[in-house]
This record gives C-alpha cells, sequence and structure tokens, in this order.
C-alpha cells in the first residue's frame, strides 16, 4: 500500500476516534499508532544470535520415522534455510545433498550431530527435531500441531551445545482449526510448515512482533 494511502487512511480514523480517545484518556495510544505504522511494531531480538557469519548445517529429523530425515522435515529444514539466509548476516549454509548423502549412508541416532557437523565441514550445526507431529483436529477439521526440539551446537569449540530451545505444543491455526472442506491436505500442510519454520527462524534473528501472530489468522 502506498504511503499516501496509508496516512489517509490513518488521518480518517483519528478524526473519528479522537473525541472518544480523548475523554477516556486514551489519547497517549491512538498517537503511538502512527510511530507503530512506520516503524513496523515493536522489534524482538533474537533469542540466539550466533549463527552470523558462519558456515552452518540444517538438519531436521523426526522421532516419527526412525531419527532420520524424512519428506516432511527436509521441507521444514529448507524453508528454515531459507528465512535464515534472508535475516541473518553473512551466514553460508553446507550444500543440502552434502547433508543428504551423509544421512544415507549412516545409521542415525541423537549422537550423530557432531559428528556429521565435523564431516561436513560445518561451522555450527543447527538441529531441530519433531518429536510429535500432526495436521487434524478431527475428521472435518485441521490444526497443524507439532512439539519441536531445536539446538545450536558448536563445532569450532568441540561441538558444544551453545542454545536448546523447547517449543511444545505448537499450533497452525493457533486458537481455531479449520475445515477441510474446500482445502487440500497438501496445501494446508505446506502453510502449517512456513509458520513453523517462521517460528524456528525467529529465534536466530530480530523480528516485528506482529509477525509473531500470523498463525492466528482466518483462511
Amino acid at each position: 500500500m502506498k504511503c499516501h494511502v496509508v496516512w489517509k487512511r490513518l488521518c480518517v480514523v483519528i478524526a473519528v476516534l479522537l473525541p472518544v480517545v480523548t475523554a477516556t484518556g486514551c489519547l497517549r495510544n491512538l498517537l503511538l499508532w502512527p510511530i507503530l505504522l512506520v516503524s513496523g511494531g515493536p522489534k524482538v531480538d533474537a533469542e540466539y544470535d550466533g549463527l552470523e557469519d558462519q558456515r552452518v548445517a540444517v538438519v531436521c529429523i523426526s522421532s516419527l520415522s526412525t531419527y532420520g530425515p524424512d519428506s516432511t522435515t527436509d521441507v521444514l529444514a529448507r524453508e528454515i534455510q531459507s528465512i535464515l539466509a534472508k535475516r541473518v548476516d553473512d551466514i553460508k549454509f553446507v550444500d543440502r545433498q552434502a547433508i543428504h548423502k551423509w544421512t544415507d549412508t549412516h545409521e542415525w541416532n541423537q549422537d550423530d550431530y557432531r559428528k556429521l557437523g565435523r564431516e561436513v565441514g560445518a561451522d555450527m550445526v543447527l538441529a531441530i527435531e519433531l518429536t510429535s507431529y500432526s495436521l487434524h483436529a478431527g475428521q472435518t477439521l485441521y490444526q497443524g500441531k507439532a512439539d519441536i526440539n531445536v539446538s545450536v551446537f558448536d563445532m569450532t569449540n568441540r561441538g558444544k551445545k551453545v542454545y536448546q530451545q523447547d517449543i511444545s505444543d505448537y499450533r497452525f491455526p493457533a486458537h481455531s482449526p479449520t475445515p477441510t472442506i474446500g482445502l487440500p491436505q497438501p496445501q494446508f500442510e505446506r502453510m502449517f510448515i512456513q509458520t513453523l519454520a517462521r517460528e524456528i527462524g525467529n529465534l536466530f534473528h530480530d523480528y516485528e512482533l506482529p509477525t509473531r501472530f500470523a498463525r492466528d489468522g482466518t483462511f
């Protein structure tokens, strides 16, 4: 939306609400709106910013697939990598084909993040583990649900785990399941994975607070 349209609409809103908010003492909050619109809203700092200027291996596995990559986890890893490439300064990535080759030729277990990191030449390993994952809240309703463990291993420091975060009971849509009618499951799952990737990506870069609530929207 062009800037002059935004300001025109803002002036209309203020003109309508100004008498009310002045009487109720809310003028201060109203006058903050233009600042939020221009700046994009309050900023939230990254929980961990150590991925900047590092060569990162993004590895996603699922306990539901015997501790190994599958199509869902691979799509999630790619989405996360795409987000970080845009939002984290000077980040570089281990080629995904190199990661696939390694996982295809090794039996996977929970201790392999460090071994993989060493053998593919990563500075950092970003490890995402799905411990639960579902798409339905009933036979006729979609609601994506997931539990995720996120860890970062610093391969330049003997594979030390330098960050860990658990995301429990993540849901999309956050509050109200959406009917399955007219919405193919692959399309819904794609949207769910994209919002889940943003949730994980937000741990590693600054972001505007309003984007945190994108999963509350309706279809």
